[in-house]
């Protein structure tokens, strides 16, 4: 935030850094690869099914994050709700994941992993299209309907997603699976506070004369409802193609079961 907003932070020594970061991941990478003893052993990548539910479980805590990153500042920017009521509209995402995630391993048991894991993707899908009609006309009424089926898919994912990224791997590599499950999620988390960031902050700020610095406290209701709206559309543009990806496993897992 501080770097679009041109405060605090040297762009130079951002791209550094940036640069030092890859060159370490590519080091690291290339060590591994030569190592007969390995910390991560990379053919590991070659199964679609690890590499694929990696990736997805990635892009759910991405988005999941920038929504609670995103909420706060519409909610009392836009809607001048007070800081208690916010925090308690903000719950209402993690309650909902977390009651319906207890029962979500059950169902992955009953139905299938792949199966529980699309549905709990095209939720996700249907939430970010339904948050993206936020306006300043909204209700707590209507926040929460919006809401829900963010908080349900993101519920129904996870655990079949985990349980899958586990049952992709020989099992002298379950701790190593682990690692790469948390790996993919709190990267993530980052990637996604840093992503959505910018998102709203430059698709808001398109709304303002170009003279004029972007700052989120400043800034017109106007141009905060359409960086909102504009951020989630492009958000569910990505969730598509990971609910066409998510739609890809679970038929080839549903091949794979045909053949046997």
């Amino acid at each position: 935030m501080s770097w679009i907003q041109g405060e605090d932070l040297d762009v130079n020594i951002t791209w550094v850094l940036l640069a030092v970061s890859v060159m370490g991941c590519v080091s690291f990478l290339w060590s591994q690869k030569q190592s007969d003893r390995p910390l991560l052993n990379l053919s590991l990548f070659r199964s679609l099914e690890l590499s694929f539910s990696l990736l997805l479980s990635s892009i759910s805590y991405a988005f999941s994050t920038g929504v609670i990153f995103i909420m706060p500042f519409f909610l009392v920017l836009v809607k001048h709700y007070s800081e208690q009521k916010v925090g308690l509209l903000i719950a209402v995402l993690p309650i909902l994941a977390i009651c319906v995630g207890a029962v979500a391993g059950y169902l992955a048991d009953r139905f299938g992993e792949r199966s529980i894991s699309t549905i709990g993707m095209v939720l996700l899908l249907i939430g970010c299209l339904t948050i993206s009609t936020f306006s300043e006309e909204l209700t707590v009424k209507g926040y929460v309907l919006r809401v829900l089926p963010y908080g349900i898919g993101f519920g129904l994912f996870q655990p079949p997603n985990q349980s899958a990224i586990m049952g992709s791997v020989p099992p002298q590599y379950l701790g190593v699976a682990s690692g790469l499950w948390f790996f993919s999620r709190a990267f993530g988390q980052v990637m996604g506070i840093t992503l959505i960031g910018i998102l709203f902050s430059r698709l808001s700020a398109s709304q303002l004369p170009v003279d004029i610095p972007f700052s989120a406290t400043t800034a017109p209701v106007e141009a905060l409802v359409f960086g909102e709206q504009a951020s989630f559309h492009i958000i569910s543009a990505i969730l598509l193609f990971a609910v066409v990806i998510s739609v890809f496993l679970w038929q080839r897992q549903n091949s794979t079961s045909t053949y046997l």
